[in-house]
């Protein structure tokens, strides 16, 4: 740009400055607060305060913006023209500015079906680096989020539920098939699986006794410590003989009698594959219209 156009002229610089004194996101003026106050310890902004260029050239404007960082809770007046900054200012302001950025693509994607006066900014919802639960609606938009350098994807989608959503991944490839006007159903990604405490105590037990779990062993061991934090014993050790049963007619525990039960040695990995199947059982729904195939994709 500078080669094809030209050094910038002051007065150009200043006049860019001012237009992004009230901007909610980090700016060029935040930069320089923050560089006087990491070199001086605070910043001076009274007319003699500074020996700084930089600070002199732009004081007006630093004042205006030092104003606004307080508004933000980012920085104190500490008297008359001198101003401190508050730790890491940057992540905060920078969340404002994605925060501003996603509530401009979410309004125009609103703008451009037509339902920009149904939703307004309270009824959007910002999911993070992942959604908690299941997404189901209309794609309104799809696109780069951030600059034209970013890596990461962003869908606006208009939920089943009267909520606009906006989600984000860096793993665009999840998102491939995925087109505006498509109904779709994002699942969360289900957290790793991890043996249940009960599998754990089942096995512990058996270990020692040549793999035979015995309800009323555990009962013994287990009492003074269950009764210690209010407990129940005898409903403690009932839910290990559910969770036995449950096992038993999976095929991967063997019921000997009532106070004998023969475990395998890999009884939590069992237990593990046991409850992904359970689960296997309910998967979520699939949405159709009449023009768009639904896609639906873990997040």
């Amino acid at each position: 740009m500078t080669l094809e156009l030209g050094q910038q002229s002051e007065l150009e610089i200043a006049e860019k400055l001012r237009h992004e004194v009230e901007a909610e996101r980090l700016i060029r003026l935040d930069r320089m607060l923050i560089a006087e106050s990491q070199e001086q310890g605070m910043i001076d902004l009274r007319p003699d305060g500074s020996d700084s260029y930089t600070v002199r050239a732009n004081r007006s404007l630093m004042i205006d913006r030092a104003k606004r960082l307080e508004r933000y809770g980012l920085a104190d007046e500490i008297g008359t023209g001198r101003w401190t900054i508050r730790d890491d200012p940057e992540q905060t302001l920078r969340a404002l500015g994605e925060r501003r950025d996603i509530i401009k693509t979410t309004h125009r994607a609103l703008e451009d079906h037509g339902l920009a006066e149904e939703r307004g900014a309270r009824d959007c919802i910002t999911h993070g680096k992942s959604i908690t639960e299941p997404v189901v609606g209309r794609v309104l938009a799809k696109g780069l989020s951030g600059d034209e350098m970013s890596d990461r994807l962003h869908l606006v989608i208009d939920g089943v539920d009267g909520h606009t959503h906006y989600v984000e991944t860096a793993e665009i490839h999840r998102l491939d098939d995925i087109q505006r006007g498509h109904i779709i159903s994002l699942d969360p990604i289900p957290p790793k699986s991890k043996p249940r405490a009960s599998d754990i105590n089942i096995l512990d037990l058996a270990a020692n006794n040549d793999g035979i779990y015995r309800p009323t062993d555990h009962l013994e061991q287990a009492r003074a410590k269950i009764e210690r934090i209010g407990g129940d014993p005898d409903a403690f050790i009932r839910s290990h003989v559910r969770r036995l049963e449950a096992l038993r007619r999976a095929g991967h525990v063997e019921r000997i009698d009532a106070d004998h039960w023969k475990v395998p040695n890999d009884l939590p990995e069992r237990g593990m594959a046991y409850d992904a199947q359970d689960r296997a059982k309910w998967p979520a729904a699939g949405f159709v219209d009449t023009k768009t195939v639904t896609e639906t994709a873990s997040y």
